[in-house]
């Protein structure tokens, strides 16, 4: 070991017997075991973010298929918050939140949980918006569902030994509220993959294709209860003419905010995704008038996203790349819609 030099001061014989590798492996010992201790400290006392995600429709009407299980709640604080407690040493992988917004409910999943431990730890909060709670036991998780009275967003954090729920009114939480509504299979999967081409200010509300699919009544219902900015109708188009092609746009009333409407929204929906999808821009006609877009009160549009009628362009829809670059020209025409109504 080469001593320091001057300024440095004289290395003694002591500070030399650190090159033995016992002593070096001792003192990386009880590094490793101090940085160890303070990692579970930390831990023990740290907030974790949960993520949401959503189940297939299959996975919810397994849940329905079973028993149900009362969950009693407490109502004490009004701070915008639902509280769960954990049973000990919970973690945060062990847990699922799932805002099932067309049923207007919350589920909690937590899996290796014993139902009775609600019976003797009730979930408690701000329970101004719940209309009832019960549970339900798959034998791998609990899974617990709040009904609510709005459609609300929610922020999740795990934080020591309580799941802590935020609560919001989506136009709290987000600049645009925009809902899909896709008419097939085909277009669902553009519709699904519209979210991941938009910024984080941006909430999609996906209308589903399994049994909780809401029709037009309810459609029109939940647009007005989630306070949702845009409404897109996404389908493809049948042609006894097989040359035809193209992407186009219906439209009902013309409403208009000051500078946008209807019109605007179609034409920049089908220009990005022409432009998106190097493809042909048929233009907007006026829907038919049993259409729901004529009940809607916000910015409205049907988009075509093709002819399966034309065997070149079917070809086409069925091809995932081709889907992705619909969904990434719609979320532009969509992200040019939500600066506009900002100005």
């Amino acid at each position: 070991m080469t001593p320091r030099q001057e300024g440095c001061g004289v290395q003694t014989e002591e500070r030399r017997s650190w090159d033995n590798p016992i002593w070096t492996m001792i003192a990386w010992s009880v590094i490793f075991l101090g940085i160890g201790a303070l990692f579970l400290i930390a831990a023990s006392r740290k907030t974790v973010v949960i993520a949401e995600g959503v189940k297939d429709g299959k996975h919810s009407a397994e849940l329905q298929a079973r028993e149900e299980i009362p969950l009693t709640l407490l109502s004490d604080v009004q701070d915008g918050k639902l509280y769960v407690p954990l049973p000990a040493g919970s973690r945060a992988d062990q847990i699922y939140v799932e805002n099932q917004y067309l049923k207007r409910e919350l589920h909690v999943h937590l899996r290796d949980v014993d139902p009775s431990y609600y019976e003797v730890h009730p979930v408690y909060g701000d329970l101004s918006h719940t209309m009832s709670s019960h549970a339900y036991h798959t034998g791998e998780e609990l899974v617990l569902i709040l009904r609510m009275d709005a459609v609300l967003e929610y922020r999740t954090v795990m934080n020591g030994g309580t799941l802590e729920i935020e609560q919001q009114i989506p136009s709290e939480a987000y600049q645009l509220l925009v809902v899909l509504d896709p008419e097939e299979e085909i277009s669902y999967q553009v519709a699904s993959c519209v979210a991941l081409y938009l910024n984080g200010d941006v909430r999609i509300y996906l209308n589903s294709m399994d049994e909780n699919r809401l029709g037009d009544e309810e459609m029109e219902r939940f647009v007005k209860d989630s306070g949702a900015d845009l409404y897109l109708r996404i389908g493809t188009t049948q042609s006894e003419d097989p040359s035809e092609y193209g992407i186009s746009a219906e439209i009902g009333t013309l409403y208009f905010l000051p500078e946008y409407g209807n019109a605007q929204l179609a034409d920049a929906i089908v220009r990005g995704a022409a432009i998106s999808t190097v493809n042909r821009g048929r233009g907007v006609t006026q829907a038919p008038e049993e259409s729901i877009l004529w009940k809607m009160e916000i910015p409205s549009a049907r988009v075509s996203v093709g002819y399966t009628s034309n065997a070149k362009e079917a070809e086409l829809l069925a091809m995932e790349e081709y889907r992705k670059e619909l969904s990434q020209g719609i979320a532009a025409g969509i992200a040019e819609a939500g600066t506009a109504m900002r100005q």
